[in-house]
């Protein structure tokens, strides 16, 4: 219903009245009990006004109140029941009461109140758009409500906050609410917070004591002083709101990032955050100013820099830092920091502080720039620096790198310089180098300029103070680079000035560094310098270089011609001052002699060898050996290859005793002192086919012959009967002096097979050998007178011989011969003489087996040779025996035509022609005794002689080696003068008045080293 008339409504009592109806009454409305609910301003139209004094006037719904309201000392409690309603009062609210905001409702105060009593927002909002619309109020008490401003306004009141905490809410983002009082825990020891909502500014500039810590959940708080935010003790909690600083702040409280994350705005200032910074939202940083994080960083969502800088001191769990133009990432780490999120942006990334910081996310999204102005920054790729269009500077830090990487960011060394620490891995610097400060490399890894690295726009000093610098494929390098002890220069470039007391190793295999400006090497430095058979490593100086230390010659395991001559610096308008102190040859052999020749624009390097001969235990060798110094100066094939292996044994035992035996083996294999072998054994064959021819001289008539390969068998031994021991016999009727028992003929013919095996001992001087000889010789004779006998005799000897020299190897020789030949008898006496020629055909096959491989080397030539001989004796004979002494001697003379070896390549000699010569001396006895059977008479006998070689002298054999003409040598070969024993036997049968059979085998004993054994069979028919 609806109530009127001109009376005042008093509410009592703890219930509850509900006025619903358009109310006319004039009276005044007093509730001091309980609540009077109203849910339109009809309710209460006619009142006059409203007195609250202990009771709560209830609103159900949206609804303006114009009415007057007194508050009574029992106070007044404004129940806005429902969020979402507003109870708007604009009159003025008067009296010395309280005033409480209760529901969750808003209660919107318009007017200007003076009421004296404190105010208290327990639920919901209470909004004002001015001060005066709590002008009179003691203080503002938060105790689970919102305080709203809906416009511009200071509000100069204190303010406790329960422990239900309260918020300002600041609607418009426009609009700022600025509490000046301050703002404290409504109970001591109950923590309440403050909450800021709405998309305006909050400021606070009071020195605040509430310990519930701060939330800003929307807009901006703005403070000037930590103490502004609360007590210390009290967090602060960003999310989706800003907290900025009107002034430098500095705070040690927790700070928490909601899920909507929260900004920083330094405003021009500069804020830092000593605590911890956790949370799983994010961090905007806006403003000009710095934003620091002492503590750690541990909050996990995206860090946006918009403006200003965010410098970190401790570690970061970001996901991301995005650093916008102009903004700037600074890690200022006060530990061992690692931070593992992205990097973004177009801004300033800079790494400040003393310790050390790690960087092992993919960057590859940043675009700025990066310096280095303190400690030192890891890197394991080389997107943890950034895109490719990013820049790094050094301006006082270092850069470590741990991994392999290639850098393709440009490098900028500023006034503070920098460090670059490679510790033990390829790194490759891809883009550019420039600026006028120092930078110093470390570690013991390579650092190579690539191919489009570009240094020339550097005007400081690069040191390389450990690790490897290396010029890839021809990069220059401006101002001065300094290689200090432990550092290694390499590669083909340009650089300007150059250090080096460490190492310079130019080259690519091989190559050209070239210096700009002056060059100085320390004591210490040292020049790896290699060489190979055609090119060089050069250090080339435009302007003056200075020398000391070392130069180290590195060549190839390979062929180096003697005498090669290697420019291994040059000047081109200054000097060459200094010399090197020491020369070293790196793994180079023994017997390398590397000699530095200097000149005011050059240093020059030519290679000199010890010679081979040095390590020769022979003459032969020794021979060989300077020979081979000859060749060295310009070998090919398989010499240059020999050569290469001698060289790299030299020095070593590699199987052999003593040191450098395999060179002196290699000597002796190629010595062409074997071929003294095969004049030799032209010799004894001679002596053989000799002595058989002689044989064939007397056989049937007084003697037996023999086969023994010595002039021995000079003389006959007597077949004449016991009446008459000096009577010949023509085939005729003789009438005096007494005929022979045995009618001779005057013609006769004959033949005999031969043979002999001889074995020389080698020795230093001379090669040793096997060989087999046989052959066969006949003829005719004819007696023209009783005393004299005339024999023409061809014949044919082959030997085979197995060489036993270091390599081994096979010849053989083959001798067609045609002898003349005579016998005297006068008496006792006798004596034989002989001449004849033969030609001589050689062939030879020899092992190579050298250290470079095992070759076969032939020859083929021929030659001829000249024997004559001539002996004699006297017989005794004493009933069955005959005996006496003997004399023979045998010269001879061999030439062999030059001939040259194939099939070993360069290795192959050229042998010229030689002549040798032999004279052969025999002295003995001989003693026979002939017996009559009834198959014929039998004739045994024996001969000893003592043998000597008179022209025994070393002979030259001169030979070169194939395609080296001016490597001629000569070996001498071994003497050959000697003595022997000699000791023959031999048989012989008449088997008819006209044939006569024999068989002689004879050895020679005592000579030095040397053995043989001789045999023969012989026919001889006379008629």
């Amino acid at each position: 219903g609806v109530i009127s008339g001109e009376g005042t409504l008093t509410k009592s009592g703890s219930g509850t009245l509900v006025l619903s109806g358009t109310n006319t009454y004039s009276g005044a409305t007093a509730i001091t009990g309980g609540s009077l609910s109203i849910s339109s301003a009809g309710n209460l139209q006619g009142t006059s006004s409203v007195t609250l004094d202990g009771g709560t006037l209830q609103a159900t719904s949206t609804l303006t109140l114009g009415k007057a309201i007194a508050l009574g000392s029992g106070g007044g409690v404004l129940d806005i029941v429902t969020s979402g309603d507003v109870l708007t009062l604009s009159g003025a609210i008067s009296g010395s009461g309280s005033l409480t905001k209760t529901g969750s409702g808003t209660l919107t105060l318009s007017g200007t109140n003076d009421y004296s009593g404190g105010t208290t927002i327990s639920a919901g909002t209470l909004s004002i758009s001015s001060a005066g619309n709590l002008q009179g109020t003691s203080g503002v008490t938060l105790a689970g409500g919102t305080l709203q401003a809906t416009s511009t306004l200071t509000l100069n009141k204190s303010i406790a906050l329960g422990s239900g905490g309260g918020a300002f809410e600041v609607a418009n983002s426009s609009d700022t609410l600025t509490i000046s009082g301050v703002i404290t825990d409504a109970v001591s020891g109950t923590a309440g917070s403050l909450t800021k909502t709405g998309s305006g500014t909050l400021y606070l500039t009071g020195v605040n004591t509430y310990t519930g810590g701060t939330n800003i959940h929307g807009g901006t708080v703005n403070i000037v002083a930590d103490a502004n935010l609360g007590d210390a003790s009290g967090g602060l909690t960003l999310d989706g709101g800003i907290l900025q600083i009107g002034a430098d702040v500095a705070s040690s409280r927790a700070v928490t990032l909601g899920s909507g994350g929260g900004s920083f705005d330094t405003n021009g200032h500069d804020l830092t955050l000593n605590g911890t910074v956790s949370g799983s939202g994010g961090l905007t940083k806006t403003g000009s100013g710095t934003l620091t994080l002492s503590g750690d960083a541990a909050y996990t969502g995206p860090t946006a820099i918009q403006a200003g800088t965010l410098s970190l001191g401790g570690s970061c769990s970001s996901s991301s830092m995005a650093v916008a133009s102009g903004a700037t990432l600074n890690f200022a780490p006060t530990k061992d920091v690692t931070y593992a999120g992205s990097i973004t942006g177009s801004g300033h990334v800079t790494k400040t502080g003393d310790d050390p910081l790690t960087l092992s996310g993919d960057n590859s999204g940043f675009t700025g720039d990066l310096t280095l102005a303190a400690g030192t920054l890891s890197v394991s790729n080389d997107n943890n620096l950034g895109a490719s269009t990013a820049s790094l500077a050094f301006n006082g830090g270092t850069l470590a790198t741990t991994a392999d990487m290639t850098i393709a960011q440009p490098f900028a060394v500023n006034a503070g310089g920098g460090v670059l620490e490679n510790s033990g891995n390829a790194l490759t610097l891809a883009n550019s180098l420039s600026g006028s400060g120092n930078l110093t490399l470390t570690g013991s890894g390579t650092t190579n300029l690539g191919a489009s690295f570009d240094g020339s726009a550097y005007s400081g000093t690069l040191s390389v103070n450990g690790g490897t610098l290396h010029l890839v494929d021809g990069e220059t390098l401006g101002g001065t680079l300094t290689i200090t002890s432990g550092g290694t220069l390499n590669g083909v470039g340009t650089v300007g000035n150059l250090n080096v007391s460490g190492v310079i190793a130019p080259g690519n295999s091989p190559g050209v560094i070239t210096v700009t400006g002056d060059f100085v090497q320390s004591a210490t430095g040292v020049y790896a310098c290699q060489l190979t058979p055609t090119a060089n490593d050069l250090i080339a100086v435009t302007g003056n270089a200075t020398l000391s230390g070392t130069i180290s010659i590195q060549p190839e395991y390979t062929y180096y011609n003697s005498g090669t001559v290697w420019i291994v610096l040059t000047t081109q308008t200054g000097r060459v001052s200094g010399t090197y102190s020491t020369v070293t040859y790196g793994a180079t052999p023994e017997n390398w002699i590397f000699v530095p020749v200097y000149s005011a624009n050059a240093v020059t390097i030519i290679l000199e060898r010890q010679s081979y001969s040095t390590s020769s235990t022979s003459s032969q060798a020794s021979s060989v050996g300077v020979s081979l110094d000859a060749v060295a100066y310009n070998a090919t094939g398989e010499m240059a290859s020999l050569i290469k292996n001698l060289d790299y044994s030299y020095g070593t035992t590699t199987g052999y005793s003593p040191a450098n035996a395999l060179t002196n083996y290699a000597l002796n294999v190629l010595s062409a002192e074997v071929y003294d072998v095969f004049s030799q054994n032209v010799f004894a064959a001679g002596r053989l086919l000799t002595a058989a021819q002689h044989a064939g001289l007397h056989e049937g008539e007084e003697g037996v012959g023999q086969g023994f390969a010595s002039p021995l068998e000079i003389g006959p031994a007597s077949l004449a009967s016991q009446n008459n021991q000096y009577g010949l016999g023509l085939g005729l009727d003789t009438t005096g002096g007494g005929a022979s028992s045995l009618s001779l003929g005057r013609f006769g013919v004959f033949v005999r097979p031969i043979g002999m095996r001889a074995f020389q001992q080698g020795s230093s001087s001379q090669t040793g050998y096997a060989a087999v000889s046989g052959g066969i010789t006949g003829g005719v004779t004819y007696r023209p007178t009783s005393e004299l006998t005339l024999a023409l005799a061809p014949g044919f000897v082959t030997q085979s011989i197995n060489i036993h020299s270091e390599g081994g190897g096979q010849g053989t020789i083959t001798d067609w011969s045609l002898g003349l030949l005579a016998a005297y008898r006068s008496g006792p006496w006798h004596a034989d003489a002989g001449l004849r020629g033969a030609y001589n055909a050689f062939r030879s096959s020899r092992s190579l087996p050298l250290p470079s491989g095992s070759y076969t080397a032939k020859g083929n030539w021929d030659g001829w040779n000249v024997n004559v001989s001539t002996g004699g004796g006297y017989d005794f004979v004493v009933g069955d025996y005959t005996f006496g002494p003997l004399a023979a001697a045998s010269w001879q003379r061999l030439h062999e035509n030059a001939f040259k070896e194939r099939g070993a390549g360069t290795l192959g000699q050229s042998v010229r022609a030689r002549d040798t010569q032999a004279l052969n001396t025999v002295l003995g006895a001989r003693v026979a005794r002939t017996f009559e059977t009834p198959a014929g008479d039998v004739t045994p006998e024996v001969r000893l002689g003592w043998s000597a070689q008179w022209l025994g002298e070393s002979q030259n054999i001169v030979a070169s080696f194939i395609g080296s003409p001016g490597s001629a040598y000569q070996v001498k070969s071994a003497n050959h003068a000697y003595h022997s024993a000699l000791v023959d036997v031999g048989v012989s049968m008449r088997v008819s008045s006209k044939l006569t059979a024999t068989a002689r085998a004879g050895v020679e004993l005592l000579r030095p080293g040397y053995e043989s054994q001789a045999a023969s069979i012989g026919l001889k028919y006379t008629f």
